[in-house]
């Protein structure tokens, strides 16, 4: 996953670390980046592919007020999006939690045999 994204303040883009956003950030997502957050679409169109987090195969076109998710592709476009999760926050950082979590169980469950 990417470490580093295009922060917009005062209308430039800055070249910012993942991990010092803010909830309510404005980044710049371009075509054939990987989505570093969870956040709404405020300016822009584009076509992502969501099968990372969501298993869908389809490709499917995003635009003002969408949602989008930390994991996910830009394949063309280009928007802005406010922030609203990153790092253990995002879906994709919960769901892997669960995996983790439900793994676990099973073995703890489980009992050894000789």
């Amino acid at each position: 996953m990417a470490t580093k994204s295009g922060l917009v303040t005062k209308g430039a883009e800055i070249e910012t670390p993942i991990d010092t956003l803010k909830q309510g950030d404005i980044i710049v997502i371009n075509a054939d980046e990987m989505i570093p957050v969870d956040g709404l679409i405020t300016e822009g169109n584009a076509l992502i592919d969501q099968k990372n987090l969501l298993k869908e195969f389809q490709s499917l076109e995003k635009g003002v007020g969408d949602e989008v998710f930390a994991s996910t592709t830009l394949l063309s476009g280009k928007f802005f999006v406010q922030v609203d999760k990153w790092g253990f926050e995002t879906k994709v950082a919960k769901e892997i939690k669960l995996t983790i979590i439900a793994v676990r169980n099973y073995f703890d469950g489980m009992e050894i045999k000789n």
